[in-house]
């Protein structure tokens, strides 16, 4: 009987991108935590919890932009129940930082972009 082994040499740079994608689900699944501030502005503005939890666990039709002032901070963008909803969150710690209702340029953006992408599925241009 013969035994092999094998040896398998992984670059440095290999494991660090399978380590970011790896955070990255991982981040991408595991539930959002409501700051304190987030918690009081969702009941006194009436948002459903489970759905902006869905717009930062990427799982509702929503768009996102990077904060231009914060690191690792998201805005996101979604529709429920015929409002428009922005939530601002850590991409990092999954920390959803505040919640209100989108502005009307947010908003008219959201439908733009939703639009243009329901065209793209059912293969209209």
């Amino acid at each position: 009987m013969v035994s092999v082994l094998v040896c398998i040499v992984v670059q440095k740079p290999l494991v660090i991108d399978a380590l970011n994608v790896y955070v990255k689900y991982m981040t991408s699944t595991i539930r959002p935590v409501f700051s304190k501030h987030a918690l009081e502005r969702l009941r006194e503005r009436g948002a459903d919890k489970a759905f902006i939890e869905s717009i930062v666990l990427r799982h509702v039709d929503a768009i996102y932009l990077k904060s231009k002032t914060e690191d690792g901070v998201t805005v996101g963008t979604g529709k429920a129940a015929g409002k428009h909803w922005t939530v601002i969150f850590s991409e990092e710690s999954n920390v959803i930082i505040t919640v209100r209702r989108a502005s009307a340029t947010e908003a008219k953006w959201y439908e733009t972009k939703i639009n243009k992408a329901a065209k793209g599925r059912s293969g209209q241009v």
